[in-house]
């Protein structure tokens, strides 16, 4: 049964509120990655500032200090690798860490659609398919595969977007001779490149869902999942880009309220006032980050219902 957009996310609705579970998964997930950024923060800063023995009287004026920094950072490349080696390896553990709380969640959303059958308007009670079990079960078989889903994925992006900014900067060298022509390819540059770039992610953002879920509920590798996934989104590309464009504004919208619930501790710089609203920005940052979360487990289940239908 081909399924239209409304009732894929109809669906990705239902099986995402059916298998809550999952959205506590996603929470925890994101309280761990802010501890471990802040860790990675301190592990790459500390030994910087011992290593380089900045001291007050050596940094009294910013011009000084930074030139100080820089001169001192040239003398000590070891710093430099140090520090790439810190954000490498946090990098590395948030794709992993990510890829098999996706995997996992996957898998449920998978079987839950499974079960839930093809039948127009399925209840809630026949998407209901966590269990701790099946989602570990599911984050230890295919985490590795979805690991290089993503790797190769904005990999593959990357070079696409290299490709007008290598453009811009031959067109900037070559006319370097007239100044104006210099700032106006920039301005245009840079406005283009914005709008290509959005257009990059979100494309990027169908092809890694698509790739994962078919990955769980099909092949089990990452090479041919992409494959696949980018094999299915072309022959269907309305009803991708449709899921896709709708969740993605409910998320920019959601969060554009949530953030301005946030401000409305700037409009006032006493801290009488601040410390009166700071309940409301606990609760705002948690709502926005529990809407966050429902989101992007709403876009997974869709693409669940997506993959399931093709089988």
């Amino acid at each position: 049964m081909r399924h239209s957009v409304s009732e894929l996310i109809r669906r990705g609705f239902v099986n995402t509120i059916a298998n809550w579970p999952l959205l506590l998964i996603r929470i925890a997930e994101s309280v761990l990655f802010v501890i471990l950024a802040i860790a990675a923060v301190v592990a790459a800063i500390v030994p910087v500032v011992v290593s380089l023995g900045v001291q007050s009287a050596s940094v009294g004026d910013p011009a000084d200090a930074a030139a100080f920094i820089l001169g001192m950072l040239a003398d000590r490349w070891v710093v430099i690798v140090y520090v790439i080696a810190v954000v490498t390896i946090m990098l590395v553990i948030f794709v992993a860490v990510h890829s098999f709380v996706e995997a996992g969640s996957a898998r449920v959303y998978v079987d839950a659609e499974t079960a839930a059958g093809a039948v127009p308007n399925a209840p809630r009670e026949r998407f209901r398919a966590f269990t701790s079990e099946r989602w570990l079960a599911g984050g230890k078989n295919d985490w590795w595969s979805v690991f290089w889903i993503y790797n190769l994925a904005w990999g593959v992006a990357g070079l696409i977007l290299l490709a007008p900014l290598l453009a811009m900067l031959a067109l900037m060298f070559a006319a370097r001779e007239e100044p104006a022509a210099v700032v106006g390819i920039t301005c245009v540059g840079l406005a283009l490149f914005v709008v290509f770039f959005i257009a990059v992610a979100v494309i990027t953002n169908i092809w890694c869902q698509k790739a994962i879920v078919v990955c769980v509920a099909r092949t089990h590798r990452a090479v041919g999942a992409l494959g696949e996934a980018w094999r299915e989104f072309r022959a269907d590309a309305g009803r991708h880009i449709g899921v896709a464009l709708i969740l993605f504004l409910l998320l920019i919208v959601g969060s554009g309220v949530f953030a301005s619930l946030s401000a409305v501790a700037n409009i006032n710089d006493s801290l009488g006032f601040q410390l009166a609203l700071m309940p409301m920005q606990m609760v705002s940052s948690l709502v926005n980050s529990v809407f966050s979360a429902i989101v992007s487990a709403w876009f997974l289940a869709c693409f669940a219902a997506l993959a399931v239908e093709k089988r």
